[in-house]
């Protein structure tokens, strides 16, 4: 017992964790008799799959990965095995392999809400609509109290245009996971579509006083009070989502314009060649626009400064 504290407090957790765990298929075939051959199998396949929890915990995705690969090798009826490594497989990109993952603990253990919530995520994120939905629903019928499946409804119904069936389902969503932020983000989002603005500002100062450094809850609380008329409120939030993401080109170009449409243009043109730079040789589309419009607001720019200039002349005579 010593050397095994010795080694947690020397090597940290998963040091300690691989010392004592190896040692358990041995002791469960002690206990089980040499004629029980399908024990020390079993007891490996959870062995990887505590680890891969592990060290999925640790967010070694890599090592976690082959760990719960071999769990569900070695057991392949091991359901909430597969649905770790669908997670692990969702937290590195790789969206199809999660999706293989969901499914087959999904077929192992159909009446798992919590399955079926996670890979109707996944089908979104492949653009799967339709059997999201379906998977979305299904969770919601084996358990009423799946936050995460009604807020995935409220995302489906929210991206299809269907915002009052979007804002019924975030409601249920913030009821069960009241501190949750981006349900309040979407909410907001929601909210601004129906026109229903001062809602709108509510939901995105809410979720930005749980996560003030969310650069995305800044931006859409500025969209909000520019819905709202409110422009000044709005540049002071586009200024601070560029400030918390320096590279935030979808905040800058949403400020420039605001700024020319307050005949800001010399601001207008700093944040808009600081957003050319940004897009130069990434988006050529983006790139010829910002050209562009930065020309004409050059031209705006020297037309004002003559005609002042004209004008003060005028005066002095």
């Amino acid at each position: 017992m010593r050397s095994i504290l010795k080694i947690f407090l020397c090597s940290g957790f998963i040091s300690a964790f691989l010392i004592i765990v190896q040692s358990a298929p041995l002791m469960s075939q002690k206990k089980s008799g040499d004629g029980d051959k399908k024990q020390p199998k079993m007891d490996q396949a959870n062995v990887d799959y505590q680890l891969g929890i592990a060290f999925k915990k640790k967010g070694d995705f890599e090592s976690a990965r082959k760990h719960l690969e071999s769990a569900v090798a070695l057991r392949p009826g091991f359901a909430d095995a597969w649905y770790q490594l669908g997670f692990v497989f969702l937290k590195t990109g790789k969206n199809e392999d999660a999706k293989k993952c969901f499914e087959e603990a999904v077929k192992l253990k159909p009446e798992n809400s919590i399955y079926r919530s996670s890979l109707c995520n996944v089908l979104l994120k492949l653009e799967e609509v339709d059997e999201a939905t379906n998977q979305c629903k299904k969770a919601i019928e084996l358990d009423e109290n799946n936050w995460e499946a009604h807020g995935y409804l409220g995302l489906i119904y929210k991206q299809t245009k269907m915002y009052k069936l979007a804002e019924a389902e975030y409601l249920k969503a913030i009821q069960l996971k009241p501190d949750d932020p981006q349900l309040y983000n979407n909410l907001g989002v929601v909210y601004r579509k129906i026109k229903k603005f001062s809602d709108s500002v509510k939901m995105h100062q809410k979720c930005i006083s749980m996560e003030p450094d969310n650069p995305v809850f800044h931006l859409n609380l500025a969209i909000a009070y520019r819905a709202q008329g409110k422009y000044d409120l709005a540049i002071a939030e586009y200024k601070e989502a560029i400030r918390l993401k320096p590279d935030f080109t979808e905040a800058m170009w949403d400020l420039g314009l605001l700024l020319i449409e307050q005949d800001n243009i010399n601001e207008a043109i700093t944040i808009l060649e600081r957003y050319l730079t940004l897009v130069t040789g990434k988006n050529p589309i983006a790139e010829e626009k910002a050209k562009e419009l930065i020309g004409d607001l050059k031209v705006r720019q020297k037309g004002t400064q003559k005609g002042k200039s004209e004008k003060k002349n005028e005066t002095t005579k």
